[in-house]
């Protein structure tokens, strides 16, 4: 019920604006449609927001980000986080208080956000009753979730009448949390315990997952609270590198690229990292903890490389090195050519509605037009690096076509002079026990960009206006079907969720490279300059850690410096004789497992580094000083207080009474956690106090790793009672 009504021009913000019951609303202009939600509360609020001791008219920016935060800024009805993009011709309303108790519109907790976040959630954790349906219904009816069922229903065809109503009832709900295990990890099999003891029934294996590690689907919780006392736990596990938060449905690409051990893999596109992720644990796991071979995880921005290595750093393998390149100008740094090669590229996303409705309120066509081409100079360059008898798989998590066989199609056509690109049917390349998609398309319409309003098509480009030509490019566009049948597009896979009922829409394709005779290249004989500088080229440093930690000479032939000397890492042999084909070197962020880092001199007393402790497992295998094995409860002490002055005796007994860094480790006999404790090590500092003559020593691991490791010494108690 409106109160009052009134146009008002304030400043730099023109809006229609009226007060409710439920407070102050404003209709967002033509002139701040596209603008951030935090960025026109600030504006067209900066009265209400900034009315503090009195004061008007003051910036209200920081009042802005903490309404948006605690639910109290609605668009159409509906809580918002800031960063949301405006539409012309929503409503935003500030509202005087957290409607309804702060759940009213409440879309359920996100996946890593707090309970206070209210921005978009990645995956249903507790069931929100029926504010979520009501949300999901009104989403569902917006323009744009109209448009995007018409589209792929009426005119692209993805799949029958009858299955796409299926489709579109399974669209507006919500995806519940799925993660993976990593099984290359010692603590594989209680992680799956755990977590099979936190959510009890709300626990569903993911069937076809049981031979690669294992993966659950977690049914939303009850309440709130049981959905952050169960997230806690999943994330002490995952930044301890043994499961990782994942859609199930891409968890295919990684299966259908079916990496070995010994090979050359290129993830062309990897971030945010998950697929990477699953790829590093297959290598490790078939070559129990030690391939021969490498993972290339790729990204064009350093900050999300930086997320890549941050979600890959704690499993325990030395193949991954992560670059900053264009991966369309990725260089062919493996000699003969990658054998696997992951090509995830960027896409409009449609096919994840499912954790986010809101992308149907904004869904169009642009953002698949404007993806095309990039889309395509990526498979093409990946396609360029592929080696005699290689694989690629190339997947969308879109379902246009305009993406996916549109791409494809381009793709094979640009290679058919060579004879020797095909695609192999995706479900030949996956896992019997996988779910099978259906076929790609052989045909397809191109939509003109204005197709939410006009529903305007076109068939071919000769149907284009002359005018629009050069922003619908020919390789958009289907040839005959006949084309269609001898290129094997539908040897492509698009998954729906009437597929498997936890998938929203999902795209791959397999492409292979046929074996020629004598060009197979083996990947540890690769030719060339090295990428990666050898620790044994700087004889100082060499000699410094070896002394410290009491390395034999044969131990560090795998060790290279990384950052600028700054790191010292272990790397598998395909790592290490990685060679490059130009003089220019790539922008490498990590690679291999990291073990040690340079630090201040001074800092800690006679050594000059600090044990990074993602590597100190490895680093405790090539040392034979500076290791320090406590007992099972001296341990659990020292992981629950993270440091001690208590240990002098147990120091001096292992001769580590000197300043520095030092390996921790815990004496275990055949109890629950023997093959935990055989692998792992906590990198710490030693520090003397000068005042009272006692050594401090300090571990160096987030807190979320020690509660996980003294959560499984803990269930050693309980096992042994």
């Amino acid at each position: 019920q409106a109160f009052f009504l009134c146009v008002k021009v304030s400043g730099a913000v023109e809006a229609m604006e009226y007060e409710t019951c439920e407070g102050l609303c404003a209709v967002v202009g033509a002139s701040h449609a596209g603008s951030r939600l935090q960025r026109f509360v600030a504006r067209a609020f900066r009265e209400r927001l900034g009315q503090k001791a009195g004061m008007l008219h003051v910036s209200a920016r920081h009042e802005a980000a903490v309404a948006c935060a605690n639910g109290r800024v609605l668009i159409n009805g509906q809580k918002a986080a800031g960063y949301t993009v405006l539409i012309g011709g929503e409503v935003v309303t500030l509202s005087a208080a957290l409607p309804n108790g702060g759940l009213q519109g409440k879309r359920g907790l996100a996946a890593g956000k707090s309970a206070q976040c209210s921005g978009a959630p990645r995956m249903l954790l507790f069931d929100t009753g029926d504010a979520y349906s009501a949300g999901q219904q009104q989403a569902g009816h917006s323009p744009g979730a109209l448009a995007f069922f018409r589209y792929y229903r009426d005119v692209q065809r993805v799949c029958s009448a009858a299955e796409w109503r299926e489709c579109e009832a399974l669209f507006m709900q919500p995806a519940s949390l799925s993660l993976r295990l990593n099984r290359c990890t010692a603590r594989h099999r209680h992680a799956v315990e755990a977590l099979r003891r936190a959510f009890g029934d709300r626990a569903t294996p993911v069937p076809w997952m049981e031979s690669s590690g294992g993966a659950f689907y977690v049914a939303p919780a009850a309440s709130a609270q049981a959905a952050e006392e169960g997230l806690d736990l999943v994330k002490a596990i995952a930044n301890a590198g043994d499961a990782v938060l994942q859609e199930s449905a891409s968890m295919l690409p990684a299966l259908a690229l079916d990496p070995q051990p010994t090979e050359a893999v290129l993830d062309l596109c990897s971030a945010p990292g998950s697929k990477t992720c699953q790829l590093l644990d297959a290598m490790a796991t078939a070559a129990q903890g030690n391939p021969q071979g490498l993972l290339i995880a790729n990204e064009l921005y350093q900050e999300r490389a930086a997320r890549v290595w941050n979600r890959a750093r704690w499993q325990p393998s030395t193949a991954l090195l992560v670059t900053v390149v264009d991966a369309c100008d990725f260089p062919a740094v493996a000699g003969g050519g990658f054998h696997r090669i992951l090509v995830d590229v960027p896409c409009s996303s449609d096919g994840t509605v499912r954790k986010e409705s809101r992308r149907l309120d904004k869904w169009n066509v642009h953002s698949a037009l404007r993806h095309h081409s990039l889309q395509l100079s990526i498979l093409r360059r990946g396609l360029s690096l592929l080696r005699p008898g290689g694989r690629l798989v190339y997947s969308t998590c879109s379902l246009d076509p305009l993406e996916d066989e549109a791409v494809v199609r381009t793709a094979l056509l640009a290679e058919a002079s060579t004879d020797s690109i095909s695609l192999m049917p995706a479900e030949e390349a996956l896992p019997v026990s996988c779910p099978r998609g259906g076929p790609g398309l052989e045909t397809w319409q191109v939509p003109d960009p204005t197709f939410v309003d006009t529903q305007r098509t076109y068939g071919s480009i000769a149907e284009v206006p002359e005018v629009m030509r050069a922003e619908l490019p020919e390789s958009l566009f289907c040839g005959s079907v006949e084309e269609g049948q001898r290129l094997g597009l539908r040897h492509c896979a698009r998954f729906l969720p009437t597929h498997s009922a936890h998938f929203g829409g999902f795209f791959l394709a397999v492409f292979v490279r046929s074996s020629t005779a004598g060009q197979e290249v083996n990947v540890t004989r690769m030719e060339g300059p090295s990428l990666l500088q050898p620790l044994r080229e700087d004889l100082a440093t060499l000699a410094e850690v070896s002394d410290f930690f009491g390395m034999a000479d044969q131990a560090t032939d795998q060790l290279v410096l990384l950052e600028g000397g700054s790191v010292i890492a272990v790397v598998s042999a395909g790592l290490g004789t990685l060679g490059r084909s130009s003089p220019a070197s790539i922008p490498v962020l990590h690679g291999g497992a990291p073990l040690l880092r340079r630090v201040q001199t001074g800092i800690m007393g006679t050594c000059k580094w600090q044990i990074c402790p993602e590597g100190a497992a490895f680093l405790a295998r090539f040392a034979s000083r500076r290791k320090l094995i406590l007992p099972r409860e001296g341990l659990l002490q020292l992981l629950h207080s993270r440091q001690s002055n208590e240990l002098n005796e147990a120091l001096a007994a292992c001769d580590c009474l000197e300043q520095g860094p030092i390996l921790v480790t815990w004496r275990s006999g055949s109890g629950f956690c023997e093959e935990v404790a055989s692998c792992c090590w906590f990198g710490g500092t030693v520090i003397s106090d000068a005042d009272t003559g006692a050594w401090l020593l300090q571990l160096l691991a987030p807190t979320e790793v020690l509660q996980w490791h003294s959560f499984l010494l803990e269930r050693e108690d309980e096992q042994m009672g």
